[in-house]
């Protein structure tokens, strides 16, 4: 719901946004109901004062906008990796000794248990 059709002063945007949480601009500009292309200028006059930061977001092209020091952290895995991904053989299984044989039937378990979680 559109407030008003001007530009904003930096207080007023930030009090609209929360500590942690990015925003599109073109999500922003909407709240005051004017054009992205409109509070561009103030978002960059904002970055360049350090009041805001820019967030890259994953699997994008574009980016988001946070208050500065409040940036999401990137998750952390939950476990290490321990194992080699499964190959392909190197090996001939006729040859009597099954360790490798084994070894690939293990490493391909771990595999489809690391993809499964």
């Amino acid at each position: 719901m559109p407030r008003s059709a001007q530009i904003p002063t930096p207080a007023e945007l930030l009090a609209l946004m929360r500590p942690g949480q990015i925003y599109a601009p073109y999500n922003l500009a909407t709240q005051f109901g004017i054009k992205a292309i409109t509070l561009r200028p103030l978002l960059d006059e904002m970055i360049a004062d350090g009041q805001l930061a820019r967030v890259r977001i994953a699997k994008s092209s574009s980016y988001g906008i946070c208050i500065a020091g409040t940036e999401p952290r990137a998750a952390e895995p939950s476990e290490k990796y321990v194992g080699v991904p499964a190959a392909p053989r190197t090996y001939v299984v006729m040859t009597g000794d099954l360790n490798a044989y084994v070894a690939e039937i293990r490493r391909r378990a771990d595999l489809c248990m690391m993809v499964r979680r």
